[in-house]
């Protein structure tokens, strides 16, 4: 299994980046599900809610 640093091929950076960009806005809620693994490439859903 591999660490979520490299599972996400940068889109925890791009998320950041985005984040760091919008200062005004406020998250109410962040989920994270991932699926696949052992014969097919892990995939990651990330929804992220903000006002």
């Amino acid at each position: 299994m591999q660490p979520i640093e490299q599972a996400d091929c940068g889109l925890q950076d791009e998320i950041n980046l985005w984040l760091s960009r919008h200062t005004s806005i406020e998250i109410t809620e962040i989920k994270q599900t991932q699926s696949g693994g052992s014969f097919m490439p892990a995939t990651l859903n990330i929804t992220i809610w903000y006002q």
